[in-house]
């Protein structure tokens, strides 16, 4: 099948000495786990999709390492590491180091990095341990209950980098902070409207502006821009109309 297949494309001519067939405690879906030996393991999902890979000893495979190519070499050459392990996220994937232990998120598409990659992962109920105050408390007031699914953090390469950390929580949610924790956007990738209570982080002008423009609250992504003298506030509906206010 096409698990079997995929498993030949990674590792040719080599037979695994466990697969097992697991359910994800949370969305209940079904993985299989397959281990070639105590340091070399994949997970893939039902349709064969590689979800994750860890090879500590074992070389990396050689379709990874080729399709992924302009971002390993950015491991070795600006970091001094190789990849042992790989990780789909939210964004794209994740390559794990070597020497470092960092996992450096990466966009699938451009290769581009985006920075390291703290949740490991697994996910957690409200990231008050990853997180500092007052993200996470942010977090747990406006989008109580969502599971965290990623978060980026500028590496120490990235030359003035726009952003503190980046979150993606589950069920469409992406939030980007500025240097200062404060929030800069708050966006919704599927299409679903933000929480109305967001609202009560916005100035009072800003705030009784966009109820009148948008008294229907349709706003699936918000942007904070600081300049000089003023501040720019930008609101995205889901018509893709879009609101500028500045104060």
């Amino acid at each position: 099948g096409v698990v079997e297949g995929n498993l030949n494309f990674y590792f040719p001519d080599e037979m695994p000495i466990s697969v097992e067939e697991l359910i994800d405690n949370e969305s209940g879906k079904i993985f299989y786990y397959i281990r070639y030996n105590q340091d070399t393991y994949v997970a893939l999902d039902i349709s064969g999709e590689l979800l994750a890979m860890m090879c500590l000893e074992h070389p990396f495979p050689i379709a990874l390492c080729e399709k992924y190519a302009e971002a390993f070499r950015y491991v070795e050459s600006d970091f001094g590491d190789e990849v042992r392990a790989f990780r789909k996220t939210e964004y794209g994937i994740a390559l794990g180091m070597k020497e470092s232990g960092n996992f450096l998120g990466v966009d699938a598409d451009t290769q581009e990095c985006l920075g390291y990659e703290l949740t490991g992962g697994e996910g957690y109920e409200d990231g008050s341990d990853i997180l500092p105050d007052p993200i996470s408390p942010f977090l747990g007031v406006y989008f109580p209950d969502i599971k965290l699914l990623n978060v980026l953090i500028p590496t120490e390469r990235m030359e003035n980098p726009d952003f503190s950390y980046k979150v993606w929580l589950d069920e469409g949610y992406v939030l980007t902070f500025d240097r200062s924790y404060s929030w800069k956007v708050v966006e919704n990738n599927l299409g679903s409207s933000l929480p109305k209570e967001l609202l009560d982080t916005l100035p009072e002008k800003v705030a009784d502006d966009i109820r009148g423009y948008c008294p229907e609250w349709n706003i699936v992504r918000m942007e904070k821009k600081v300049e000089d003298e003023s501040i720019q506030y930008y609101f995205e509906t889901t018509r893709h109309e879009v609101y500028a206010i500045s104060i």
